[in-house]
């Protein structure tokens, strides 16, 4: 932490909106923090003023000898509108999926009140604030400096609740490396991650990157990923050497698979954007865990805005083993049916709901869900899926349209041999979600027995070939099960 002493103020009154008194304090221009996740709030929980006091306690100082903090009481909760405008959360509400920002106090009071200061209103540019290494926007509007405290406002970036259903809300683009590339290969060289919209391209004029092959699992123990490769920067950027130019179509989340390859040592990431420099922390070794003999290391996640973004490391060689990208996810219709019918073949699972009684014309109004790989019904999660489209195979027509899946929760329980109750969320290619609720009939022709899978998945990489683990089986990217 960067910290300036301030020189002996006069005793002559300055007319300012800030107070302060005339002591000799030292200014604060840079407050970082770590901690809690604001991910990681989830839908169904109550905002209280006990749940906004557990919230902040977490969020604490990356400095242990830091002298300001995160209010504890005034932290406030805001919901985004449809029409982009942001309406303050009540306490006592239930939380539903949706986008979300968070506003708060960052203070300086205490045993530290007189020894430390924010700057002057006349200098609330130079105040940055980082929490897990992303900006947060500084508001100096209400900033107070008084003899023993000082404060200002600022808010977290926008972040989305995602409905459990559907953990991982919409289709990652995944970037990873599947061969050696030399250093004399890399410079210019343009990659593609999955879906052809997200584009990498490498800034090497002096030759140090290069890739190699190296296994790492990032994630956790039950939601993982094994790489075998990894684009190796070979040493500090500048301000125009040893870049990663990376394109992404519109607004959302990129997700980064990086470690330092060295115990004990940390090295400096940043991300710049429209030449705003939108995260700057340190990756570690010592941030991985270790389960069963197995290191994990965690995933960086960072709210992107459409248009070029660049990585870099500033202070030493980083190594990248995974570039992934989604986009922000929309929700749509809720559907509700009294009577549908449904039916097991080789097609697989064909679902079929219209409101009763309802003639040629108005079936344009139902929904149809077909998923062609019925072994694999159960909770899909496109974390673990490369493409989940080649193993889902799946389609969702909506008022006559026909929508492909890009992953899906599905939940079959049987009423009596002839009627089941089906309900299903499907995140389709429009990047909405949808929810469908219906008791279903059996159609006379391709009956065979219901059957779910529940089992955790996983993706794995094994000599430059995506496969997906689901229990004690091994599939393709096909979805045909396959002998380790």
């Amino acid at each position: 932490m960067h910290m300036k002493k301030l020189l002996t103020l006069c005793a002559l009154t300055i007319l300012s909106t800030l107070s302060y008194a005339a002591t000799d304090r030292e200014i604060v221009k840079e407050f970082e923090f770590m901690g809690y996740d604001l991910r990681l709030v989830v839908p169904g929980a109550e905002w209280t003023s006990v749940t906004n006091k557990a919230f902040t306690v977490s969020i604490v100082p990356k400095a242990a000898d830091a002298p300001y903090h995160m209010s504890e009481t005034m932290g406030d909760l805001f919901r985004k509108n449809d029409d982009d405008s942001y309406t303050k959360v009540p306490s006592g509400t239930v939380l539903t999926a949706g986008i979300y920002h968070y506003r708060n106090q960052i203070r300086i009071d205490g045993t530290n009140g007189s020894s430390y200061t924010i700057p002057e209103k006349e200098n609330a540019s130079s105040v940055v604030v980082k929490v897990n290494g992303q900006k947060w926007k500084v508001d100096y509007t209400y900033a107070t400096r008084q003899d023993t405290y000082s404060y200002f406002h600022v808010e977290s970036p926008d972040f989305e609740l995602i409905d459990n259903a559907i953990n991982d809300y919409s289709l990652w683009q995944e970037l990873w490396f599947t061969e050696a590339v030399d250093k004399a290969n890399m410079n210019g060289k343009v990659f593609k991650a999955y879906g052809d919209t997200v584009m990498v391209s490498v800034i090497d004029p002096d030759n140090k990157m290069s890739i190699d092959a190296n296994t790492a699992r990032f994630g956790t123990p039950t939601d993982s990923a094994s790489y075998n490769f990894r684009l190796k920067t070979g040493g500090t950027s500048t301000e125009t050497k040893t870049l990663l130019k990376i394109f992404v179509p519109s607004a959302g989340q990129l997700r980064l698979a990086v470690r330092t390859g060295r115990n004990g040592e940390s090295r400096s990431l940043a991300i710049s954007q429209g030449g705003v420099t939108i995260y700057d922390s340190n990756v570690s070794e010592d941030d991985s865990i270790n389960v069963d003999g197995k290191k994990y290391y965690p995933y960086i996640y960072v709210n992107i805005q459409a248009g070029d973004l660049y990585i870099s490391s500033p202070s030493n060689g980083i190594y990248i083993y995974e570039i992934a990208f989604r986009e922000e996810a929309r929700y749509g219709t809720d559907f509700q049916f009294a009577k549908a019918s449904y039916s097991f073949g080789e097609d697989g699972f064909c679902f079929s709901a219209y409101e009763e009684n309802a003639n040629a014309a108005a079936m344009a109004d139902g929904v149809m869900l077909l998923i062609k790989s019925p072994e694999l019904l159960g909770e899909f999660n496109t974390h673990h899926l490369s493409d989940p489209r080649q193993i889902i195979r799946s389609v969702m027509q909506v008022n006559g349209q026909s929508l492909t899946i890009i992953a899906a929760q599905v939940q079959i329980s049987a009423i009596s041999s002839e009627m089941v109750s089906l309900w299903a969320k499907v995140l389709c290619q429009d990047f909405k979600i949808y929810t469908v609720n219906a008791v279903a009939q059996k159609t006379p022709e391709g009956i065979m027995e219901i059957q779910k899978d529940d089992a955790p998945c996983a993706k794995v990489l094994r000599d430059g070939q995506l496969y997906i683990i689901r229990g004690d089986k091994l599939y393709n990217v096909q979805g045909i099960e396959v002998k380790p």
